[in-house]
């Protein structure tokens, strides 16, 4: 396939010398065959010397490596044709037709030539999120579509079942949410054609308390160490209105007021003097 983007005939003179090309903008898609074709011509004769052509060659500012296993020429009266097959990307350059004759001087270059221009519908497409962590209620999220394709492609995005959600490479979510997920695709498109990428799934946890299993846990660590300092003071205050005389207990704190302040003590580690003296 060869898109001719203007058929026109393009002459480069000097004197009776001269090259004519059909066309100074050729268009080709990747993979394709192209043929850039001219004419030329020369005085037949030239103080009294016939001339007679020697070398007919296309040349070009850049030359691929494997271009030449590619490339074939081929001149039949005075009408040369440069055939390239497997167009590749970097074929893309100007081709001028140069030839060479017996005369003194008589070497002629068609400048500027022809500017082949190599064009590919969109390939590798690609999609890619940011960032790759859990997705949680709330955070940002970013799908990115990317693709190969000369002229650049135009990217859409997609969600599954759904309408379109954008016309940008880029798909952002300042704050997602659980209705957002499913699955998701994009397609590139130029003049070329257009690709569709395959899906992800995009999976939105429910915003969490951070809290919660930490709570728990510490709740269950300090459990033993409660219950412990409970019986401690329970047993030390029983002891204590056991052990003192009963006019003693009226004149101090009741075994009421020696909990209290023993489980005040226990909790705060404050070394202070909780029991008050006896009259």
């Amino acid at each position: 396939i060869v898109l001719i983007s203007a058929v026109l005939c393009v002459t480069a003179v000097r004197g009776h010398w001269a090259v004519t090309y059909t066309s100074t903008q050729v268009c080709a898609i990747k993979g394709s065959t192209v043929n850039i074709q001219c004419s030329y011509r020369y005085p037949s004769r030239i103080q009294g010397h016939d001339t007679v052509v020697q070398k007919e060659f296309w040349q070009t500012t850049i030359v691929p490596e494997d271009l030449t296993t590619r490339v074939q020429y081929q001149c039949e009266d005075k009408t040369c044709t440069l055939t390239i097959r497997d167009l590749r990307e970097t074929d893309s350059a100007q081709y001028n037709f140069r030839f060479i004759t017996n005369q003194p001087g008589g070497k002629y270059s068609g400048s500027p030539g022809v500017t082949l221009t190599v064009r590919d519908a969109p390939k590798l497409l690609s999609v890619s999120v940011s960032p790759s962590a859990e997705i949680v209620e709330g955070s940002s999220l970013t799908l990115t579509c990317s693709s190969d394709a000369n002229p650049a492609a135009k990217h859409t995005w997609y969600k599954r079942n759904h309408t379109l959600l954008s016309k940008e490479p880029q798909l952002l979510f300042n704050s997602i949410q659980s209705t957002d997920s499913g699955e998701y695709y994009c397609t590139a498109e130029n003049d070329l054609g257009k690709t569709t990428s395959g899906s992800i799934f995009i999976h939105v946890a429910c915003e969490s308390n951070t809290l919660t299993v930490p709570a728990v846990f510490l709740a269950f660590m300090l459990l033993p160490a409660w219950l412990w300092i409970r019986s401690a003071v329970h047993f030390l205050c029983n002891y204590i209105c056991r052990t003192l005389p009963m006019d003693k207990m009226i004149n101090s704190m009741s075994c009421v007021q020696c909990f209290i302040s023993l489980f005040v003590l226990l909790l705060s580690c404050q070394k202070t003097d909780v029991i008050g003296s006896t009259a």
